[in-house]
């Protein structure tokens, strides 16, 4: 008997945990596409000629923060990633941008 409790009370802590980490991914995501009008702003300030920015990856990088990564003008040399904090989070100060974008576009 005593295994069987024990048995179910370990697959309720798993099935918890499995829960929180959901949520705050499924929470990561939706900040991720709040964002996203953000970082192709600025992209478009800081960089001249970027006529297209496409998004490869919404990562979850610890409890409150996310990378986004992805390339511009149809040119997956010309990459970026952004790491920011959610809810609130300044992505002009983290932007990381490949040197190949950056010495085509500045």
């Amino acid at each position: 008997m005593k295994k069987v409790i024990f048995t179910l009370l370990g697959l309720a802590i798993v099935a918890a945990g499995v829960m929180v980490y959901m949520l705050q991914h499924h929470e990561a995501k939706s900040y991720a596409k709040e964002i996203k009008p953000q970082v192709i702003t600025h992209l478009q300030k800081e960089f001249h000629d970027v006529s297209s920015v496409t998004f490869t990856e919404e990562k979850l990088l610890s409890k409150k923060r996310i990378q986004i990564s992805g390339y511009v003008n149809n040119n997956k040399a010309l990459g970026f990633s952004v790491t920011t904090s959610y809810p609130a989070g300044d992505i002009e100060s983290e932007l990381v941008v490949d040197q190949e974008l950056f010495d085509q576009l500045k």
